[in-house]
């Protein structure tokens, strides 16, 4: 098991990296998996200390130089720095891509303000912005080749990487050009999941088995630019739906499934939201939290079962 932020620093020290790339960090190069790639390549690697608005001005105008800016910080604390990102990079149309580590409730003991829990609704809200919220190691190292397919980065990205191990789910050659990829086949209920929490849908997917309801899980990772017409065609099969996300329910992976279905005339007999309910959650040991705020397997399987699927 590993955690999807050691996949940036897998591909920072890997054959394929770029030339053009140049790493940023305000004082976090270490939990952000970067301080690997400042001892190897130190004339590559800025540090900004804790100035997160200016590494993203000094990431713009690199990208306007032609390199390929990567800057990095917690997700709460990049995307906190809303006004500067949407002016700097997104307006520009800046190639930089921002990293935010440490999303959702895994950082637990640390409280709220390290939490991010609303990062993508912010940059969902952006436009020209590319967002990217990978499940497992082998997926974020995936997007990050295709990312960089062509040598440098060419849009504004957003990327989106969580503190704790996962389970890998996906092999190394997995095809990520659509967008998401889905688990199983079962017309009674689709499961959405986006991020670290892909090992609560494919749990609760085997436990509903028990209770003879057969569903697919369909894993989001590319909240922007996913192959619509194929995603539709998945959740076309079913009518019921349970969306999953270590974020709020507002503004992230479940207001893009359900604005899809609702823009698109699909027929809905239940949407369930398992996610943060606009609060701000307590601190505390990460499966306690996931547990009292019911971002789990259990709290899938409880919410189908009380729910008429027919």
């Amino acid at each position: 098991m590993k955690a999807t932020r050691e996949a940036l620093e897998a591909f920072l020290l890997g054959p394929a990296l770029p030339n053009s790339v140049v790493v940023l960090s305000a004082d976090l190069k270490k939990p952000t998996k970067v301080d690997k790639f400042a001892l190897r390549y130190p004339t590559r690697y800025i540090e900004c200390g804790i100035a997160e608005c200016n590494m993203i001005g000094i990431s713009a105008g690199l990208a306007q130089a032609g390199f390929s800016p990567i800057c990095t910080s917690f997700a709460s604390f990049l995307t906190g720095k809303y006004d500067t990102i949407r002016v700097s990079i997104a307006y520009q149309q800046a190639p930089v891509l921002l990293v935010g580590t440490h999303a959702g409730l895994a950082i637990g003991k640390d409280g709220v303000t390290q939490m991010g829990l609303e990062d993508l609704s912010l940059m969902l809200g952006m436009p020209n912005m590319r967002v990217i919220n990978p499940s497992t190691h082998n997926l974020a190292q995936c997007l990050l080749s295709n990312i960089f397919c062509h040598g440098k980065l060419e849009v504004p990205t957003y990327l989106r990487l969580g503190r704790q191990p996962v389970t890998e789910h996906y092999n190394e050659n997995i095809d990520c050009t659509h967008g998401f990829n889905t688990f199983g086949s079962g017309q009674d209920l689709i499961i959405i999941s986006s991020g670290c929490v892909l090992d609560s849908a494919l749990e609760a997917q085997h436990t509903l088995l028990k209770y003879a309801i057969n569903s697919t899980v369909i894993d989001i990772f590319d909240l922007t630019h996913y192959n619509a017409k194929l995603l539709l065609d998945h959740l076309s099969t079913s009518a019921s739906f349970c969306c999953i996300e270590d974020h709020s329910i507002i503004g992230g992976c479940s207001s893009v499934i359900q604005n899809l279905i609702i823009d698109n005339h699909l027929p809905i007999n239940s949407f369930h939201k398992l996610g943060i309910h606009r609060d701000f959650p307590e601190s505390g040991e990460p499966k306690e939290l996931y547990s009292k705020y019911r971002i789990n397997a259990t709290s899938i399987v409880e919410l189908v079962l009380n729910t008429s699927l027919d």
